[in-house]
């Protein structure tokens, strides 16, 4: 029994000197195992974020088909060529005869438009998430091709307002005019 008492005294004594004198070390492993469980946290914190970022990029990929669809009625950029064959695909569907096609981008003062055969084109300053584009169009036809190009263009994908319709007779009697109109259409900044 006093052995026994006597072997606990020496542990408890051995164990105070050695933490006695190497305090230092014994910080340092303390330390050490702060600095385990903080980098613990901070791969929990990680595997996190990367589950996070996994379900986000599966919810990205499987709405594609509505973003693409987004990016029909918003373009990302102007996208000229394609607008143009829209527009002219929506009178020549209509039988209408095209006279005149243009379209021009605002300049940053608002004071003019570039024409795209510009090389030069301005950057529009804008808070706005969107820029537009102007599209002067004339061509011939009967008032019914008229109603139809005015609803399909209502109805086309790609956001189109008429800004303003002008109206002169082409021959007299006949049924037929001249249409002058002003459109604008949009695309993301």
């Amino acid at each position: 029994m006093i052995r026994d008492v006597i072997l606990i005294i020496l542990i408890l004594a051995f164990v105070g000197i050695v933490v006695f004198f190497d305090i230092p070390g014994v910080q340092g492993v303390l330390r050490a195992r702060k600095d385990i469980e903080t980098q613990k946290q901070i791969l929990l914190d990680n595997q996190e974020f990367l589950a996070t970022m996994t379900k986000l990029a599966k919810i990205y990929k499987d709405n594609k088909e509505s973003i693409d669809k987004v990016d029909l009625i918003l373009p990302p950029k102007e996208d000229i060529p394609n607008l143009i064959v829209q527009v002219e695909s929506l009178v020549f569907e209509q039988g209408l005869i095209l006279d005149k096609l243009e379209v021009s981008i605002p300049t940053e003062d608002g004071g003019g438009t570039i024409n795209p055969e510009d090389v030069r084109v301005k950057k529009e300053s804008s808070a706005t998430k969107y820029k537009t584009l102007t599209i002067s169009l004339g061509f011939t036809g009967d008032y019914s091709a008229l109603k139809n190009f005015l609803k399909a263009t209502e109805e086309n994908m790609r956001l189109i307002d008429i800004e303003s319709i002008g109206v002169s007779p082409e021959s007299e009697g006949m049924g037929i005019f001249k249409f002058d109109l002003s459109l604008k259409t949009y695309y993301q900044n």
